[in-house]
C-alpha cells in the first residue's frame, strides 16, 4: 500500500501539474526523519532540493523549540502531528508555517516514510501582531485619556470593564460585572435613562455621547459621556452593546459654571437696560417739560403785550 502511494510522488505527470502546482509546501521524510523529496512551494521557501536532501528534520525548520521536529516525534507517536513555527529562508528571510506531519504505513503497519505539509500563515501572524499592537495602544491611549471600555449584555449586565472602571467609578472591574449600566445612574434620573437606553436597544442603534449622571461607588456625583455600538450575531439577533464613557464631571462643572456667570450677566445686563430706559424716559419728560414751559412764557408775554 505504501508503495503505491510513494509511486504517486515518482509520476512525472502527478508531481508536474498536481504536487508542485499546490499552494502548500509539501516533502518526503524517511524512517530516520530526513528528506528525501519536496515540491516546489517548499524548495522556494527553503531552498535548493539537491542541497537539502537527506537533512534532517530539525536542520530544515526553526520553531524556537530544541526537540520540536514533529517527523521524530510523529514517528515514535504514529499519530498525525501539527504546530506552528516559522522556517528560514534564503537571505535569511523567515516564513512562519502551520505544520502537518503524517505518517505512511505499509501493509504490515509499519511507518515507512513522513509526509509533511506546510501552509505559510505569515501574513496572518504578521496581521495578528499588528492587532495586538494596536489594541495595545488602544488601551494605553484609552487609559490615559481616561476612557472606560466596557461592553454589556441585551439585558444591560456588564460583561466587560477595563480597569479605568475604578479610577472613575471606584469599582474594581469584578465588581462592575455584577451590575447593570442602569445600577450606577443617579437615582433622581435612573427610570428615565434607562428607558432611554433600552429604547436604543429595542432598535439596535449606535448612540454618540449620551449625557447621564452617576454615583461612584465613595457616594461622589460623576458626569459620564457615553457613546456604543450594537454587538449582533451571525444571525443578526442583538447580543449587548459594546462602548466606551468619558469622564466629563470637570467639564459638566466648569460648564454650569459658565451658565450661571452668562445669567447673572445677563440679568445684570437687563438691569442696566431697564435703568437706562428709565433715564431716557425721564430725559424725554424734562425735554417736553422744558419745551412746554418756554410755550407758556411766549404765551405770558403776548399776553403782556396785549
Amino acid at each position: 500500500m505504501w508503495e503505491k502511494k510513494l509511486e504517486l510522488f515518482k509520476n512525472p505527470w502527478i508531481r508536474d501539474s498536481v504536487l508542485n502546482k499546490l499552494p502548500i509546501g509539501l516533502c518526503l521524510m524517511d524512517h530516520n526523519a530526513r528528506l528525501i523529496w519536496a515540491n516546489d512551494k517548499f524548495t522556494a521557501w527553503f531552498g535548493s532540493l539537491k542541497n537539502m536532501l537527506g537533512m534532517p528534520c530539525s536542520l530544515l525548520l526553526e520553531t524556537g523549540k530544541k526537540s520540536s521536529c514533529l517527523s521524530t516525534r510523529s514517528l515514535k507517536t504514529k499519530k498525525n502531528e501539527a504546530e506552528y513555527g516559522y522556517g528560514a529562508m534564503p537571505k535569511t528571510r523567515h516564513i512562519f508555517f502551520e505544520s502537518i506531519t503524517t505518517p505512511v504505513f505499509d501493509s504490515q503497519g509499519r511507518i515507512k516514510c513522513i509526509m509533511k505539509q506546510f501552509t505559510d500563515i505569515t501574513k496572518y501572524k504578521q496581521a495578528n501582531k499588528s492587532l495586538l499592537e494596536s489594541e495595545k495602544r488602544f488601551r494605553d491611549v484609552a487609559e490615559n485619556a481616561m476612557v472606560w471600555i466596557w461592553e454589556v449584555d441585551v439585558k444591560g449586565r456588564y460583561t466587560y470593564a477595563s480597569p479605568v472602571v475604578e479610577k472613575i467609578m471606584g469599582y474594581r472591574p469584578e465588581e462592575v460585572l455584577q451590575k447593570h449600566f442602569y445600577d450606577l445612574f443617579h437615582h433622581d434620573k435612573k427610570e428615565k435613562m434607562k428607558k432611554v437606553a433600552f429604547k436604543v436597544f429595542a432598535q439596535k442603534q449606535s448612540f454618540r455621547e449620551f449625557i447621564n449622571l452617576n454615583v461612584r461607588k465613595d457616594g461622589n456625583e460623576v458626569w459620564l459621556s457615553t457613546s456604543g455600538v450594537p454587538i449582533v450575531n451571525e444571525k443578526g439577533k442583538l447580543i449587548g452593546y459594546r462602548g466606551i464613557d468619558t469622564d466629563i464631571t470637570e467639564n459638566t462643572k466648569y460648564k454650569k459654571k459658565l451658565e450661571k456667570a452668562n445669567r447673572e450677566l445677563k440679568n445684570k445686563i437687563d438691569e442696566l437696560e431697564r435703568m437706562n430706559n428709565l433715564m431716557v424716559g425721564r430725559e424725554l419728560m424734562m425735554i417736553s417739560l422744558k419745551k412746554k414751559l418756554k410755550m407758556l412764557e411766549k404765551n405770558v408775554q403776548n399776553q403782556k403785550d396785549i
